[in-house]
């Protein structure tokens, strides 16, 4: 099997894109190297994913109780 990227042979090791559902060499795997078709769309993925994780980690200071 060759990949579609850069028409060398995979081997036993092989990744499959979960963008554009592409099976490439691990060389090629990094959505930039292989020009990804979705990469717009992984990538608002990802800062949604990111903004999601900040607000749940958000840190909300206690009021000081005055005596």
């Amino acid at each position: 099997m060759k990949c579609p990227n850069c028409k060398k042979k995979c081997g036993l090791m092989t990744h499959n894109c979960k963008y554009c559902n592409l099976e490439l060499c691990m060389l090629c795997r990094d959505i930039n190297v292989h020009n990804c078709s979705k990469y717009n769309d992984c990538k608002a993925m990802k800062l949604k994913e990111l903004k999601d994780k900040l607000d749940s980690e958000k840190v909300i200071g206690q009021k000081i109780i005055k005596i």
